[in-house]
Parts: C-alpha cells; sequence; structure tokens
C-alpha cells in the first residue's frame, strides 16, 4: 500500500526510517510522520506551506549584534556562562557593545554527536553531499568529479570527517532529484490555468541539434519560468517532426492544449508550421526581439550607407585583433 501522508512525497522510505529528497537527511520514523512534519517545519518550512512558529524571547536573541559590528553576545539557557557588564555602560544603546562572552567548555558527547553528524545518513554529511549534487548539476559538472584527485584532496582539507559519495551514489542522487522536483513541477502545473510557452531550436558546436521548451505562467500572484524539456534532434527539422516533438513534450508534463495560451517561437518557417499545426493558429506569436534583428539584418544588408559603415567598422575591429 502507497502511503496515504501527504508528507511522504518528499521522503523515500526505507528501513527505520526515511530520506529526504530535499536535503537527502535520513530521518527516523516510528510508525507516524510525525518526525518527518517537524523536519519539514524546521529545514524547509516554505515546502508545504507550513509555517515557522514563533519561538520564545529568549530564543530568538541568541545571536545579537551590535551596531557597530564589534562584539557579539551569544545567549543560552541551560549553561554556566558569564556576561559581564563593563561599568561603563550607562544607556541600553551600548549595552550590547559591552556584553563579553565566557566560552563553556565543550562536553565530550557534543564532540562525538558533531563526529556522528559526518558519517552516512548524518545531518551534516547529508548537507555537504547535497550541496555536491547541486554544484555538479549547477554548473554541468561531469560526475567523474568526485573521482579525480585534486577534489578529493580539497573535500579533505576543508572535512577531514566526510566521505565523498562514489560516482554511481551521485548519479542515483541526481535521478532522485529530478523526479523528485519534477513532480513538484508537475503538481504545480496542474493548479494553473493559462500557460504560455517558448520554444526554440539550436545547434551547439558539435552539430547536435536541440529543442527547447519553457514554460511560463503565474501561480499565487507569483511568475515561474521552468525548463520543461530539451530534446536532441535526430531527425530532419520539418514540421510535422517539429510538431510531435513539441507535443510529447507537453503530454510528459500532463499540460493539456486548452490551457496553453500562446507558444512563442521564431519567424522560422518550419517551426511556425508545426506550431500552428499543433497548437493552433491563434496561439502561435512570433518573438518580437527575433522580429526586429530581422528587421536590422535586412537594412543593413539593403542599404548601401549603412552596409559600407559596416565594413568599415568591421575592417577597424579586425585590424586591432591583429595587432
Amino acid at each position: 500500500m502507497p502511503p496515504k501522508s501527504t508528507f511522504w512525497k518528499h521522503f523515500i522510505k526505507s528501513l527505520g526510517g526515511a530520506k529526504c529528497n530535499v536535503c537527502q537527511q535520513f530521518i527516523k520514523t516510528s510508525g507516524n510522520t510525525t518526525n518527518l512534519r517537524f523536519h519539514l517545519k524546521r529545514k524547509h518550512p516554505d515546502l508545504c506551506n507550513i509555517k515557522m512558529t514563533s519561538a520564545s524571547d529568549e530564543s530568538q536573541k541568541r545571536k545579537e549584534i551590535s551596531s557597530e559590528g564589534e562584539d557579539i553576545a551569544l545567549y543560552e539557557e541551560d549553561n554556566d556562562e558569564e556576561l559581564t557588564l563593563s561599568p561603563s555602560t550607562s544607556s541600553s544603546s551600548t549595552f550590547r557593545n559591552t556584553l563579553k562572552y565566557k566560552r563553556k567548555q565543550p562536553k565530550l558527547i557534543d564532540a562525538f554527536s558533531k563526529q556522528k553528524s559526518f558519517q552516512d545518513g548524518g545531518s551534516k554529511a547529508s548537507e555537504i553531499t547535497n550541496k555536491l549534487v547541486f554544484m555538479i548539476a549547477k554548473d554541468n559538472m561531469p560526475l567523474s568529479t568526485v573521482e579525480k584527485e585534486g577534489f578529493q584532496i580539497f573535500i579533505k582539507c576543508v572535512s577531514p570527517l566526510y566521505t565523498i559519495p562514489s560516482r554511481k551514489v551521485i548519479t542515483s542522487l541526481i535521478e532522485e532529484k529530478y523526479v523528485y522536483l519534477s513532480n513538484l513541477i508537475k503538481e504545480q502545473l496542474s493548479n494553473v490555468e493559462d500557460i504560455a510557452l517558448t520554444t526554440d531550436i539550436w545547434t551547439d558546436v558539435n552539430t547536435k541539434s536541440y529543442l527547447g521548451v519553457t514554460a511560463h505562467y503565474h501561480i499565487n500572484n507569483n511568475k515561474k519560468t521552468v525548463m520543461i524539456g530539451v530534446t536532441k534532434l535526430n531527425d530532419r527539422h520539418t514540421s510535422d517532426n517539429i510538431k510531435e516533438w513539441l507535443l510529447d513534450i507537453v503530454e510528459k508534463w500532463s499540460i493539456s492544449l486548452q490551457r496553453i495560451v500562446v507558444v512563442v517561437s521564431d519567424n522560422a518557417s518550419n517551426i511556425k508550421k508545426a506550431i500552428i499545426e499543433g497548437f493552433g493558429e491563434e496561439k502561435y506569436l512570433a518573438c518580437y526581439a527575433h522580429t526586429l534583428n530581422l528587421v536590422l539584418a535586412k537594412i543593413i544588408e539593403e542599404d548601401e550607407i549603412v552596409s559600407s559603415l559596416c565594413k568599415k567598422v568591421k575592417s577597424i575591429v579586425t585590424f586591432f585583433k591583429k595587432v
């Protein structure tokens, strides 16, 4: 039986607990979702519209930074720390600048807890691994980065207690993250009535062509833009093929054609025909920036004065590049 609680869509269930899809931290459970709910409340309060409850006045003042940035006063409830006030203090405005903090001797159990957090499934290890996955995906780095000697030496210097996951584990985590985030976007798109799409075809340096589709919509008075598909094109760029590629991407994201209000693309005849046949003539809209660029290109090509001026500028630039 699949889990009934909505909290489970943010976790992967395993023996004795669950792993958070957002931060990869392992959370222990005892047959209920209490710990899962508290984890989302503490770590990811915006995920399910969970609002953080206000803490006591003392806990809110754990860190107090002076207006001049010179002194920091830390407040603890259950310890024997000393806070001394300078005799020269005469007003509340200078109170923060004269507080002195005396550290308490760290407990042995705290040292063991910190070391344990770097083990597999620990809070610190999960946090570092999550940031590592983000770095590889965001910067488009190869998955073999985790196996390179220089990177491993760097991590051992920064965090000696942390064990770098293997390439296979990183690949699995990225796939899990994509499935989780794409399901969240699909759920969000299902609650949107009007969606605009932008699409384009480009060729990279290796002569490989791709079709990209981006969705634009409003939800909770906020504008959202999400890349919903990048398809490698192995066939000819005919209007029929482009139409099938576009409709396939839209179907994968469960977007009905009735909720698509406009599809924006360049003025190429093949993609224009594909949009008109697939979505309707009234939903096609030529890209304004691309159209304006065509106007300027036409002027440069046909106007003799402008064309002559551009050639002179080009020759000047070429000269200085060779120098």
